[in-house]
């Protein structure tokens, strides 16, 4: 058996052992891809449930869609990048049919300018919903995000790809925003982050480093319960 195969004789292994009731509720939303939704924004919503069920489990959303679904990587996460675009753009209505291919341009922007292409897109469009020709071209001029370095607004304030907003060190603790991390792994990304924007990390390493270890014990518990 090839490496990727073992690879996804493991996760499933692990899918098996997760708790009765995170096990339930992922069959809901097994059942409703499986046979119930059409629209790629329906199945990309309950992907997302998917992910966020499966938090500080070791077990990432793109293999489980892979074992349950025979769905691509790429695939499961545009379609989960198409439900948190559509969410920036205020077009949460799944009655308005949008394509994947048309909210694609999106994902290289942040939240607010997406919002600002998609307006100038829709307006071009003469107020119908734009093709992804059309909001690639609403793009020009518009700066897309720093794929490596995280983007710094003032000062020590910058958005965070963990946590998913504005962190801003002057104001907020290190430790609480640790804390806020659902598994360890996420604390762990969240600290390199932090390091390029605070060099003052060295001194509160043996609290950090506690803080992430804590987070490590109780996800071992969790799974060898």
């Amino acid at each position: 058996m090839d490496a990727s195969k073992l690879k996804l004789v493991d996760v499933e292994s692990k899918i098996n052992k997760l708790a009765d009731d995170i096990k339930a509720q992922l069959k809901e939303h097994d059942a409703k891809i499986i046979t119930v939704l059409k629209s790629n924004y329906q199945i990309g919503k309950e992907l997302k449930a998917i992910q966020e069920l499966l938090e500080g489990t070791k077990i990432d959303v793109k293999t489980y869609a892979e074992i349950k679904f025979d769905m691509a990587h790429s695939h499961c996460y545009r379609l989960i990048n198409m439900v948190e675009i559509r969410a920036n753009i205020g077009e949460t209505d799944e009655t308005v049919f949008i394509s994947e291919r048309a909210t694609r341009p999106l994902t290289d922007f942040e939240p607010a300018d997406q919002k600002a292409i998609w307006e100038k897109a829709k307006a071009a469009a003469n107020g119908k919903i734009p093709t992804g020709t059309q909001v690639e071209a609403a793009s020009e001029g518009f700066s897309k995000k720093d794929k490596r370095n995280y983007t710094v607004k003032t000062g020590s304030e910058f958005f965070s790809r963990v946590l998913q907003r504005k962190v801003d060190l002057t104001t907020q603790n290190v430790e609480d925003l640790i804390k806020e991390c659902k598994s360890s792994e996420k604390a762990i990304r969240l600290v390199s982050e932090l390091y390029p924007h605070e060099t003052k990390l060295r001194e509160r390493k043996d609290s950090i480093i506690s803080l992430i270890q804590n987070k490590v014990k109780s996800e071992i518990e969790s799974i060898l319960k």
